[in-house]
């Protein structure tokens, strides 16, 4: 009759396969029900730009940047510019990430280092760059192999790669030639989810 926040989503104190509270044995995203250990919401329909899919944590991991600073998930920050959060145009909501400033020959990362990711699923995310075409590159890796690289002036565009279950790092880094700095000079991500 008590719910166990983390480990159920509701408690009637029948807990036949039948009974109207089955998700009590195994909470997932997209099964309309909020775990109170790991979600904000979920609405069963965890389809791309659904309003609740970058909450939506059971079996995997979200940041939309909203607390306005980059706590949410275990990212780690290297190079010479600290990426962080802006209010400069973001995707969705009122905040996204930023790399950090840095100048001609120099990278700034923010990564996700030997990350649990429990089934396979993919990594989705949105990225805008604004930075010297063909010389100055937003890069995305999965341990340590580049999935996709952008310069010039590209809009919001969502990335999404396939990931195995298991431990893996992840890294968005943004890396500059030896001169000339164009537009912003900058590149952000936003709306990043990771699951099944």
């Amino acid at each position: 009759g008590k719910v166990w926040a983390g480990m159920e989503e509701c408690d009637d104190g029948n807990m036949s396969d039948m009974d109207a509270c089955p998700q009590c044995m195994v909470a997932f995203c997209g099964d309309g029900f909020i775990d109170m250990g790991t979600e904000e919401c979920d609405d069963a329909n965890m389809v791309e730009d659904d309003f609740c899919q970058n909450d939506c944590v059971a079996n995997g991991y979200s940041d939309d940047f909203e607390t306005n600073n980059l706590m949410k998930l275990p990212w780690a920050l290297a190079g010479s510019g600290n990426w962080s959060t802006t209010n400069n145009m973001p995707h969705a909501g009122t905040y996204n990430a930023r790399s950090g400033v840095i100048t001609h020959n120099q990278v700034s990362s923010m990564s996700l280092n030997n990350i649990a990711i429990p089934a396979n699923g993919t990594v989705n995310f949105w990225y805008r760059v604004s930075s010297e075409s063909n010389y100055d590159y937003l890069r995305f890796y999965i341990d340590n192999v580049q999935q996709g690289q952008w310069s010039g002036v590209v809009p919001w565009t969502m990335g999404s790669y396939n990931v195995t279950a298991g431990n893996h790092t992840l890294r968005w880094e943004y890396s500059k030639d030896g001169s000339v700095n164009s537009n912003e000079d900058a590149v952000f991500i936003d709306d990043v989810f990771i699951g099944g």
